[in-house]
């Protein structure tokens, strides 16, 4: 009986300690969301919102709230509970930090294998992408042309322009007499210029 509960007092503690570094852990990361919370205040005080009308502001935090729905079901669900944004983002995040601490235990040869082969499908998808998109850019073009051909053609009015060739060069007879005159000209001005 005595072993019992020295078995017993034994266990206890070590679920204390396990408890108590538990609480620790805890306050450690809210403390580390504090910060980033006053740091994310901060840098929304430089992002110039007031420049918006209301309209626009509404308009805009709409958009992000369904975008982080959006993001919301994929990552964890349905929004049945009609969480706000803010709620849904801690609730992603909470999520995340979930998963990374799932990949740490993981065995990293496995790992390693899940990261490759969703490497080899974004690749995939992304050559899918690109064919579809060529596809569609193809088809455009076939559109354009089949528009061009059906269309009637155009009809010239006036006479059509037509290349003319350059008249011939004729050559310049200089006479002795003007090249003197020119020669003693440049000499004067080499000569006699200040």
């Amino acid at each position: 009986m005595k072993q019992e509960k020295e078995a017993t007092v034994k266990k206890m503690n070590q679920e204390t300690k396990a408890l108590q570094q538990q609480i620790e852990s805890v306050n450690f990361a809210i403390d580390e969301e504090q910060t980033k919370a006053n740091e994310l205040e901060l840098r929304g005080k430089f992002f110039n919102i007031g420049n918006m009308s209301e309209d626009q502001q509404e308009q805009l935090l709409g958009d992000l709230h369904g975008k982080v729905e959006g993001v919301y079901t994929k990552c964890i669900g349905e929004n049945e509970a009609n969480l706000s944004t803010l709620a849904m983002l801690t609730a992603i995040e909470n999520r995340l930090e979930e998963l990374f601490q799932q990949i740490e235990t993981m065995p990293t040869d496995k790992v390693a294998a899940a990261e490759k082969e969703k490497e080899a499908e974004r690749r995939v998808k992304a050559r899918e992408m690109k064919i579809e998109q060529q596809k569609k850019h193809q088809e455009e073009r076939i559109k354009k042309a089949i528009q061009r051909a059906n269309e009637e053609p155009k009809k010239q009015t006036g006479k059509r322009l037509v290349f003319r060739s350059e008249p011939p060069q004729t050559d310049k007879m200089d006479d002795d007499g003007d090249a003197e005159a020119t020669r003693e000209e440049q000499e004067m001005r080499y000569y006699f210029q200040w």
